[in-house]
């Protein structure tokens, strides 16, 4: 977690600490920087009527990664949003001066050459964008952009949701078939059948979403058998 010290350091004390990133309005800019684990990643909101879809800025980028020792390759440029990728020093005290080594410039070039900042997604700076959290990695949209990325990520859950159970229910359906099956082939005068433990998870965390059986046994009257089996779909 960060603490306030770092906040204050970190681009003139511009922005707000989250405790797990930092964001706010910097230099005329919506800035987010995001510590996680070697790396650091800031976004910067920028676009330019004189740089359509920011071939220049991404040029731009793309050779100071390649000569900074501090910014990696990784580092992207889209049509509204620039994501910077930073190494991060071995001590979190030592993120402010490694953020504002590399960040200040940036902005102030970005400034000098007629960019602005506004919506991420769709560029808008006749609204005011609001900060937004998409999987961990916050940035700032417009209402409208957040509404419909709302949207996106819930039919996304949705759909995720429904081929998981359909894939559980088949899966269920096909065990129970071949306990059916194995019994049948068997003597029919004593036969018992029995699942001991049957769980199953859809949850879309990880691990992946799994069924397992974990012992099942039947017997006639002629034999016993039993297994264990790990299913995972």
């Amino acid at each position: 977690m960060l603490n306030d010290k770092i906040c204050a350091a970190t681009l003139d004390g511009s922005l707000t600490n989250y405790k797990n990133y930092l964001a706010g309005y910097y230099r005329g800019f919506y800035i987010a920087v995001i510590p996680r684990g070697q790396f650091i990643y800031v976004t910067v909101n920028a676009e330019s009527p004189l740089d359509p879809n920011n071939d220049r800025l991404r040029s731009t980028v793309a050779q100071e990664a390649s000569g900074n020792k501090w910014l990696n390759q990784a580092s992207s440029v889209g049509a509204y949003k620039v994501l910077l990728v930073i190494l991060a020093p071995g001590f979190a005290s030592g993120l402010p001066k490694r953020v504002n080594a590399i960040v200040e410039p940036f902005v102030n070039d970005l400034a000098a050459n007629g960019y602005v900042s506004g919506c991420g997604v769709c560029g808008r700076t006749d609204v005011t964008p609001e900060l937004f959290d998409v999987n961990g990695m916050p940035a700032y949209y417009c209402p409208d952009c957040i509404e419909r990325t709302r949207q996106h990520l819930e039919e996304g859950r949705e759909a995720a949701q429904s081929v998981n159970s359909n894939l559980a229910i088949g899966m269920i359906g096909a065990l129970i078939g071949t306990l059916v099956g194995v019994a049948a082939s068997s003597s029919p005068a004593t036969i018992r059948a029995e699942i001991i433990i049957i769980f199953f998870n859809l949850s879309m965390s990880s691990p992946p979403p799994s069924i397992h059986l974990l012992r099942f046994s039947f017997r006639s009257d002629r034999e016993e058998d039993e297994g264990i089996c790990n299913l995972r779909i």
